[in-house]
């Protein structure tokens, strides 16, 4: 897990000096919410796979983790692109796409390395 957190928080080391360029301390401070946004979903996943990964349903385990990593990052940026001109949301919605990309791919890893050790 420690490797999820250490991966959100150097992208969003590498994505502040952009984000605030850009917006200034806004920028900021929606790069820090969405990768909020991304993190805690992606721990609650990894959480669910932890626990239900012994059981005989592994495939319903990584089913529920996926959705619990996908629906709040993905809702909220669905929320923001259909409300009044979704320009105004364009950088928040980037920076939480970029977030849950980098969420996927390291969850994705650790899920298959959990799977590795229980074998």
């Amino acid at each position: 897990m420690m490797l999820l957190v250490s991966a959100v928080f150097a992208l969003f080391l590498a994505i502040l000096p952009i984000a605030i360029w850009q917006q200034g301390i806004q920028g900021g401070w929606q790069a820090a919410i969405a990768g909020l946004l991304c993190l805690l979903p992606a721990i609650a996943g990894l959480g669910i796979s932890y626990r239900l990964i012994g059981t005989p349903h592994v495939l319903s385990a990584m089913m529920l983790a996926m959705a619990f990593r996908l629906v709040p990052p993905l809702s909220v940026c669905l929320l923001l692109a259909t409300r009044g001109s979704g320009s105004d949301f364009v950088p928040f919605i980037c920076y939480l796409l970029l977030f849950y990309a980098a969420t996927l791919v390291v969850e994705t890893y650790l899920f298959v390395q959990l799977i590795q050790a229980r074998k």
